[in-house]
């Protein structure tokens, strides 16, 4: 009787492990691609700071299959923010700033959160994987 409990605990503990370990994944997966925004967003901003910093400024476009057209960007005094379901809205660049910046820290808040729960699905997974590692052993010892 006692061996059926271990091997249905057992049973119970290695389907908890790879629950865990798709959550885990999860979180990972999650984790990169809120750092890629956090990048993106540091690029976005910095782009934003030196198009206005310059009346003019020269850059290279992107037209698709590596071509790249040279162009002169005048000192802007509007940009537009994507704010959701294809909506966009026109900002002042010191506004545009302010939004930008306040999306990186939104999303440093939530990558930190994330790398939170990460850790502690990390450590619940190894006591868990301990737990197994006992049973394993306890019942190797038996026969």
């Amino acid at each position: 009787m006692a061996a059926d409990q271990e091997e249905q605990r057992l049973q119970s503990l290695v389907s908890q492990v790879r629950i865990l370990e798709a959550y885990l994944n999860e979180i990972s997966t999650r984790e990169n691609l809120t750092g890629r925004a956090i990048i993106e967003s540091r690029a976005s901003l910095e782009a934003v700071k030196t198009l206005t910093s310059a009346p003019s400024n020269d850059v290279l476009l992107p037209i698709g299959a590596g071509v790249l057209l040279s162009s002169a960007i005048a000192k802007p005094d509007k940009l537009f923010i994507d704010i959701g379901a294809g909506a966009v809205v026109a900002k002042t660049p010191e506004e545009t700033i302010a939004l930008v910046e306040q999306r990186i820290k939104e999303l440093e808040t939530a990558l930190e959160n994330l790398q939170r729960q990460k850790a502690q699905v990390e450590n619940q997974l190894a006591s868990y994987r301990a737990a197994v590692n006992d049973i394993v052993e306890k019942a190797r010892k038996e026969t």
